[in-house]
């Protein structure tokens, strides 16, 4: 079986490549050593496709200090045209949960006034945005994972 940390440095890995836009082919003899790996693929590769149309579209990409690790960082997919219009993943590499405002320029992306805003629970609520589209979004990430919020 995987060890804890191979674990979630695979996933780790996945996610960031997938919610980057990226299109990957995974292969080697330990892509799949357990079951509960194969899950964990499978279900960020269902999201991904669930998602594709905003994930293949433009990227602001936002970080809260330099990249070194410490901070969380951000990508924001952009497209007027796709259903979400938008959609945010936020990072923390950390090990421990961090909580920040993270600033949004939702122009691009063709909304104004309220938004909706769908989370990976599939809780939704409100966002008002400012009359240039923008708005601050405070998130909390917990350590070693990520986020994501879908834009209506």
């Amino acid at each position: 079986l995987a060890q804890a940390g191979d674990y979630e440095a695979r996933q780790r890995m996945i996610v960031s490549n997938l919610a980057y836009g990226a299109q990957a082919c995974y292969r080697g003899p330990r892509l799949y050593d357990c079951d509960e790996v194969r899950a964990m693929v499978t279900r960020w590769v269902d999201w991904y496709k669930r998602y594709r149309d905003v994930l293949e579209s433009d990227v602001i990409h936002g970080s809260s200090r330099r990249a070194d690790g410490r901070g969380l960082d951000w990508v924001l997919h952009a497209n007027p045209r796709t259903d979400p219009r938008a959609m945010l993943v936020v990072f923390n590499p950390g090990a421990a949960a961090m909580r920040r405002g993270i600033p949004l320029d939702l122009y691009f992306a063709g909304l104004s006034g309220r938004v909706e805003m769908v989370d990976e629970n599939g809780l939704a609520r409100e966002l008002q945005l400012d009359a240039r589209a923008c708005g601050v979004l405070e998130v909390e990430v917990p350590a070693g994972s990520q986020r994501w919020f879908a834009f209506r």
